[in-house]
């Protein structure tokens, strides 16, 4: 493991810091034929991803804390972009990816974290939020089972309230 710092967020007592696994950790701890899931795997976070990353990474601590509180098992955890959804010729990469289970039922969730860097509605990008509900809605059509989908925003409720406004 190495140590970086976060350079655009800062907390209480200054920029926090995060942890990069080294390749001989991923060796350790994956076998000597495993394959890093990106070519990223061992790189700090570019400034550009740094607001998102955090953001991902304090939902998923706060997630597992309280489910390990009450006691509620995490399955099949996929970590960002590591779960690919294909609808149609598309496909959707989830920041992140988990199963709850409660009294015997496995709740599905697909989590997508919003720091306003993705227009709402745009018919040039692919990754506009307008194509994200659309191609979300026709995979939960499609689907056997049922799936939530957590959209999580950094910036105001009038996103949240434009986000929310295409689903209706």
């Amino acid at each position: 493991m190495r140590q970086a710092r976060y350079t655009g967020i800062a907390g209480r007592l200054g920029s926090p810091s995060y942890y990069l696994l080294t390749p001989l950790g991923f060796r350790m701890l994956h076998g000597n034929d495993a394959r890093p899931h990106s070519k990223y795997a061992f790189k700090a976070i570019g400034v550009g991803r740094q607001q998102h990353t955090y953001a991902l990474a304090e939902f998923i601590i706060a997630t597992l804390r309280s489910a390990h509180q009450f006691q509620i098992p995490v399955l099949d955890f996929f970590r960002e972009n590591t779960l690919r959804l294909q609808v149609g010729r598309e496909r959707l990469l989830p920041d992140c990816a988990f199963s709850l289970m409660q009294d015997g039922r496995e709740y599905h969730f697909v989590v997508e974290i919003d720091c306003g860097t993705e227009p709402i509605r745009s018919v040039r990008s692919v990754h506009a939020w307008q194509r994200k509900v659309e191609l979300y809605e026709a995979l939960a059509a499609q689907s056997p089972g049922r799936f939530r989908v957590l959209v999580l925003t950094t910036r105001n409720h009038r996103r949240l309230d434009a986000i929310l406004g295409l689903v209706v």
